[in-house]
C-alpha cells in the first residue's frame, strides 16, 4: 500500500478550529459528518455546521441566544437575474447590493436584510452537556468528493480523488461511497447506523486502501490537515499489463433500432493483481491522455463504474464515428410453460455498418435476469466469434471490417 501523495493545489480559506482531543470526520457523497470527543461542559456549535447527535452524555441540550434584526419577506424566483455569492448555508450575498439574500428556518421564508445584519442571521448555538466518560458530538456540513482516473495508450492509470467540504483543520480522515441524504436538518435513521459503526472503526493506519464494511466501500486517508475548502489528491498510480477497447452495442429487447447508432468505444480491463491493479474501484470520471509533442494532454473524458477487485473494469470513452449499427426483433413469442412462467422466445437481427478500412473489435453485450442465448448465426463476419454467454448475460466478442450482420436466438423466463 503506498501513502497518499498530496498533489495540485488548494484553495486557502478559513479553517473552523473545532475543539476536541480526537477528530473523526467522513466526506459523504453528499454532505461531510464530523465527530469530536470532548469532556467539557460547553461547546459552541460553528456557523457552518449543525449538530448531528451526541453519544456517551447523561444528557444534553442546545442553547440558541438569538438577535432580533429587521428583514423583509421575499419571492426567491425575484432574484434569479441577479449574481449571487453563497456565504454559508442557505445565505447569499447579492453582487452589487448591500442586501444579504436568506432562508428563515423559522417561518420557512425566503427573506431580505441589510449586509450589516449578517451576524445576526445565525444565532449562537451552545450545546450544553452533562457528559459522562467518552463522549463524541456529531456535526454535519456541505461536503462531497468524487473519484478522477487518468489513463494513457501505455496502460499507466492514475486514480486521484477531489475533496470539497468546510475545513475542520487536523482530522483522521474517510471518504464513504455513499450518500448520507441529509435534508432538512435531519440524518436518515439507517445512514445515521450505518455511519456510527464506520466511525468506530477507525484504527492507527496512515496509509490509503479501499475497504468495504457494512456493505459501503470507504477510503482510510489516515491523518490529513483539512485547513481547505478543496482538495486535490494523487491517491495511486498503477501500470496496466494489458487492456482492449471494444466497439459495443446494446440491442433494445422491446424495440427496433432503425436509425443506425453509433457504437460506444469502451476500454475493458481485469481489475487484478496480475494485470496491475487488483484493489477496489469507485465509480468516477476518467480522462484519457494522449501525448503531443512529447507531452501528455487530457483529451477525452469516460465514465467508470463500481469495480470490486478481481472484476472486468469498463470505461466508456466515445461514440464510434466509423461503426454504426442498427437491430430488428424479427420474432417475439411468449408463452405460458408446464411450470407456470411466461416464456418469451425472441430472434433479433443487430447489423454493422463499417463506413471505414479498419478492423474494430467489436462486443455485442446484453444484462438481463433470465435471458439466455440458444444459438446465433452470422454473414460476412471475417473473425471467430467469441461466445462468452452465461445465465443472464448474452456476450459476443468478434472482429468487424465490412458491413455484415449477426442474428441471436433468445429466450427470457420472467
Amino acid at each position: 500500500m503506498k501513502k497518499l501523495l498530496i498533489a495540485l493545489f488548494v484553495i486557502m480559506t478559513g479553517v473552523v478550529v473545532l475543539a476536541g482531543q480526537q477528530r473523526y470526520t467522513f466526506v459523504f457523497r453528499d454532505a461531510l459528518v464530523t465527530y469530536l470527543q470532548y469532556d467539557e461542559s460547553t461547546f459552541s456549535i460553528p456557523d457552518n455546521f449543525n449538530l448531528l447527535w451526541v453519544s456517551g452524555a447523561k444528557s444534553w441540550y442546545v442553547d440558541e441566544e438569538n438577535t432580533a434584526f429587521p428583514f423583509k419577506l421575499v419571492d426567491i424566483n425575484d432574484f434569479s437575474q441577479f449574481s449571487l455569492k453563497e456565504i454559508y448555508s442557505n445565505v447569499f450575498e447579492i453582487e452589487g447590493r448591500q442586501d444579504i439574500l436568506f432562508y428563515n428556518s423559522r417561518i420557512s421564508k425566503w427573506c431580505l436584510t441589510d449586509k450589516k445584519n449578517l451576524d445576526s442571521i445565525r444565532s449562537k448555538r451552545t450545546l450544553i452537556l452533562d457528559a459522562q466518560g467518552k463522549t463524541f458530538i456529531g456535526l454535519y456540513a456541505s461536503g462531497n468528493w468524487k473519484n478522477t482516473y487518468e489513463i494513457d495508450n501505455m496502460g499507466n492509470f492514475t486514480s486521484k480523488l477531489e475533496i470539497n467540504g468546510v475545513p475542520v483543520g487536523e482530522t483522521r480522515l474517510y471518504l464513504v461511497n455513499s450518500s448520507v441524504n441529509i435534508s432538512s436538518g435531519y440524518y436518515q435513521q439507517e445512514a445515521l447506523l450505518r455511519t456510527k459503526s464506520i466511525a468506530y472503526a477507525a484504527d492507527s493506519s496512515n496509509s490509503y486502501e479501499a475497504q468495504v464494511q457494512s456493505d459501503t466501500l470507504f477510503f482510510d486517508l489516515g491523518m490529513v490537515d483539512m485547513n481547505s475548502e478543496y482538495m486535490a489528491l494523487t491517491a495511486d498510480k498503477f501500470k496496466l499489463a494489458s487492456f482492449e477497447d471494444r466497439y459495443t452495442v446494446n440491442p433494445n429487447l422491446y424495440s427496433n433500432i432503425t436509425d443506425p447508432q453509433p457504437a460506444n468505444i469502451i476500454r475493458y480491463f481485469d481489475n487484478t493483481i496480475s494485470n496491475g491493479i487488483g484493489k477496489d474501484l469507485a465509480s468516477g470520471e476518467v480522462w484519457l491522455m494522449e501525448n503531443f509533442d512529447e507531452n501528455s494532454f487530457a483529451i477525452k473524458k469516460g465514465y467508470m463504474r463500481d469495480t470490486p477487485k478481481d472484476s472486468e473494469a469498463w470505461i466508456n470513452l466515445k461514440s464510434s464515428w466509423s461503426l454504426k449499427y442498427k437491430s430488428t426483433i424479427t420474432k417475439d413469442v411468449t408463452y405460458n410453460t408446464t411450470g407456470g412462467k411466461d416464456k418469451r422466445i425472441m430472434q433479433i437481427k443487430i447489423e454493422f455498418q463499417n463506413t471505414s478500412s479498419e478492423v474494430y473489435k467489436t462486443r455485442i453485450y446484453l444484462s438481463q435476469p433470465g435471458i439466455t442465448l440458444d444459438s446465433f448465426t452470422n454473414r460476412g463476419v471475417v473473425s471467430k466469434i467469441d461466445n462468452k454467454s452465461q445465465g443472464g448475460i448474452v456476450w459476443l466478442d468478434f472482429d468487424v471490417s465490412k458491413d455484415c450482420y449477426i442474428e441471436l436466438n433468445l429466450s427470457v423466463e420472467k
